[in-house]
């Protein structure tokens, strides 16, 4: 017993929270071996026997305790609150510069991991331990999940103005090159007996071409949405049209290699 006193004494600059309750707890004991000294005094031993049993399991359970409180106080108290400052700051600072962040749901999170902080600390300011760690580490991994979709963000903002008119450009001058390959392909096909297979490639660069303008406009509806859609969106878009580009890109090249 003298042990785990000292062992909260030692920590507890640490213990705040909980200090009450072990307060509690410790003034119960006390109570609990003046009542076993009166026992042994009267000699009734059964009695007394049974109170050193409880007086172990009490002394067993506070060791216990002590083992693994003082460090999740300071995750509860500290870690947890400061991380969340942290990343409100970060959200708040991005929300300033214009960013849309409406999709993250922070502020609905935020309120979240305060309930959840306050329910903990109830748990811990009733000495109960089971199971905290794990509540702690899903909060914490919810904050760093937020973390790094902010920083996300701001690297999708980077790489969707350093290529989006790149891509569009060459979006437009492919549409362009198509319209003239269409418009001299009749006066080819006068001249010139054209394969079937190039006639099916033509047909599926058709397709393509409509889905590549398809993809285009698609982004076009999110860039100039009323309301301003989150650069993950649009670099998602944005890689979409690429991808539509670079499919079409090598089926108007091909054919237009077969008819030069």
């Amino acid at each position: 017993y003298r042990t785990v006193k000292q062992t909260f004494y030692v920590g507890q600059a640490d213990l705040t929270l909980v200090n009450d309750s072990f307060m509690k707890a410790f003034n119960k004991l006390d109570k609990y071996f003046e009542q076993f000294e009166i026992l042994i005094d009267s000699a009734n031993y059964v009695e007394a026997n049974v109170l050193v049993e409880t007086i172990q399991k009490v002394v067993f359970a506070l060791k216990k305790v002590l083992t693994q409180i003082p460090n999740l106080c300071i995750v509860i108290e500290h870690l947890i609150p400061e991380k969340i400052e942290v990343v409100d700051k970060h959200f708040t600072q991005l929300e300033d510069e214009g960013y849309p962040l409406f999709h993250l749901g922070f502020r609905a999170l935020k309120e979240s991991w305060n309930r959840k902080i306050e329910e903990i600390k109830t748990d811990l300011i009733n000495l109960k331990t089971v199971g905290i760690n794990e509540k702690c580490d899903s909060i914490i991994s919810e904050i760093d999940d937020l973390e790094t979709k902010l920083n996300k963000e701001v690297e999708d903002k980077t790489v969707f103005e350093e290529n989006n008119k790149i891509i569009y450009r060459g979006v437009v001058e492919l549409e362009k090159t198509f319209l003239k390959i269409c418009s001299v392909l009749p006066e080819i096909v006068k001249i010139y007996r054209v394969d079937e297979s190039q006639t099916a490639l033509l047909d599926a660069l058709k397709l393509n071409v409509n889905k590549l303008g398809i993809s285009k406009r698609n982004l076009d509806v999110y860039i100039h949405s009323a309301t301003k859609q989150p650069y993950c969106v649009l670099r998602t878009k944005l890689e979409s049209l690429k991808d539509d580009y670079e499919i079409a890109k090598d089926g108007i090249e091909n054919f237009k290699a077969y008819i030069d």
